[in-house]
């Protein structure tokens, strides 16, 4: 799938791609089965000194993921933020507006986000950037950021910068999960990891007994982001996992 991120003519436009593409297969009865394809910008030589850029994190559809295409058509980001109109399946929406905690989108901008070419947000820290891949998990996409600390040192030691952990529906990008786990979904969460957090990964931690063994009772996932484990209680559509354990001689 081809598509416009990048604009080299402008400063704020020159984003640069590291990581492999996180793609994912979505199910869907009513207007046929697509892959997402998501992927963050952020240059990973200067992490601590490109702050000019404006880096997105983006989500691509392809809407033939069962076919071999001879061709494409470039997918390019809408020229309005509005989200008004009939969906363009080859159009990518801004959604960094409408990304506020708390709010509902319309019927009207969930039939364009299902029928358009999909969507993207900006990064709204100074010199924000991704710098590991992403994760797509019971429909939400969950990222990691790294934003450079803003203005001189005084240390000598070095910039760990800050870092933030993001969980967004693959189709909407509304905030889907509780990361903070305080009763309310979270854009996204900061997190006590020096410099650069690697890419999320979902764990099913075994439950144990008194005895430190295995109950074979249900468990949650949670996500581990390098130390940092959160335990965002999970979508209602996901049943907890009953692992089964063995020893084989």
């Amino acid at each position: 799938v081809g598509s416009e991120m990048c604009i080299r003519d402008s400063i704020a436009g020159n984003r640069r791609f590291y990581n492999k593409p996180n793609v994912s297969i979505v199910r869907d009865a009513q207007h046929g089965d697509y892959l997402t394809i998501a992927l963050g910008s952020g240059h990973r030589a200067h992490p601590k000194f490109t702050t000019a850029v404006e880096n997105n994190f983006y989500v691509v559809k392809d809407r033939f993921p069962y076919s071999n295409r001879t061709s494409y058509t470039a997918k390019t980001p809408a020229t309005s933020s509005s989200l008004s109109g009939d969906a363009d399946p080859d159009l990518i929406y801004d959604l960094s507006d409408v990304l506020k905690e708390g709010h509902v989108l319309t019927s009207d901008q969930q039939k364009m986000l299902t029928g358009g070419g999909g969507w993207y947000v900006n990064l709204k820290g100074t010199g924000e950037k991704v710098l590991a891949e992403s994760l797509t998990y019971a429909g939400t996409i969950i990222f990691t950021s790294f934003q450079p600390t803003s203005g001189a040192s005084t240390s000598c030691a070095g910039d760990v910068g800050t870092s933030k952990v993001y969980a967004l529906d693959q189709n909407t990008a509304m905030p889907s999960l509780d990361l903070d786990d305080d009763g309310d979904v979270d854009i996204s969460v900061t997190i006590n990891i020096p410099g650069i957090a690697p890419q999320p990964v979902i764990i099913i931690p075994p439950n144990t007994n008194s005895s430190g063994g295995s109950n074979g009772e249900s468990t949650t996932p949670v996500i581990a982001v390098g130390t940092v484990i959160l335990t965002p209680p999970p979508p209602p559509e996901i049943k907890p996992v009953a692992p089964i354990y063995w020893r084989q001689n």
